[in-house]
């Protein structure tokens, strides 16, 4: 029998309850499969952080004159380190790419009732991946003249692309053709779909708000580069947990969208 998540938009709250009960039944497997990627992730760009920081550069002993005179004599070191990890962090968010679609394909197979495995999930993501690469590298380069040149028109195009890479992991659009595929789900939505993500960040920033606190304590009382790097690395795999929640919102949220996008018009 077609699950209801196909049958009617869903509402803020409707959304909300349909992930929960996903999650709540199926939290193992589903934080399981966020931290299979956002542990490894997190060491190389904490490893990364550590290696090509450049001394001195947060030195508060110095003076404004000599922060100046620093930087004035280590520039080329600076710019190499910054463009270093600039790379890393490109390289990190398209690993990224590969929970994303992998958590899409996980939930989605709860939905239909035909549930699959962890790794059958991340096989079928790496199946993708090259698409979901070519998809964002085409987003960014069409975003980038957007908000340089007029800043509302790339929110607009920001939102109007957001269920982009659903549509590359579970509609097997490629390019533009999922940009395209996102902006007719969320056409007649707008403002439903960038009122509803305020609110899952807002949420989510709320649920953070005590890891954040008691981190924060952990990371001034810490003064052991190890303990630090421990701290941070566990602070991150429960962030993540916490937003595997949020992950399978967003597949819900995609999945519901897309299957009621032809009752946009007669309701909005």
């Amino acid at each position: 029998m077609e699950s209801a998540t196909y049958k009617k938009e869903y509402s803020f709250t409707e959304i909300l309850s349909c992930a929960w009960k996903i999650f709540r039944e199926n939290a193992a497997a589903i934080i399981t499969l966020a931290l299979l990627i956002a542990i490894p992730v997190n060491i190389i760009n904490l490893m990364a952080e550590k290696a090509f920081a450049v001394p001195g550069m947060d030195d508060p002993s110095l003076s404004p004159e000599e922060q100046i005179d620093y930087v004035s004599s280590n520039l080329g070191q600076i710019v190499y380190s910054f463009l270093v990890l600039f790379l890393v962090e490109i390289g990190l968010a398209f690993i990224g790419l590969l929970s994303t679609m992998a958590m899409a394909h996980y939930v989605r197979s709860l939905i239909d009732g035909k549930k699959t495995g962890i790794l059958d999930a991340y096989l079928k993501a790496l199946s993708r991946w090259p698409a979901a690469i070519w998809t964002n590298i085409l987003m960014v380069i069409f975003l980038i003249p957007l908000f340089l040149l007029f800043i509302i028109p790339g929110i607009i195009y920001l939102v109007y692309w957001f269920f982009a890479i659903y549509a590359v992991a579970l509609s097997n659009k490629t390019g533009k053709e999922a940009l395209n595929h996102s902006k007719k789900i969320v056409k007649n939505r707008w403002w439903t779909v960038f009122g509803y993500n305020i609110l899952y960040g807002i949420l989510g920033f709320l649920i953070s708000i005590p890891i954040i606190i008691l981190f924060g304590v952990l990371r001034w009382m810490s003064g052991d580069p190890l303990s630090g790097f421990a701290i941070e690395l566990t602070y991150n795999a429960i962030l993540a947990a916490i937003g595997s929640f949020f992950a399978v919102v967003q597949v819900v949220f995609y999945l519901n969208y897309e299957s009621t996008m032809g009752d946009a018009k007669k309701t909005h």
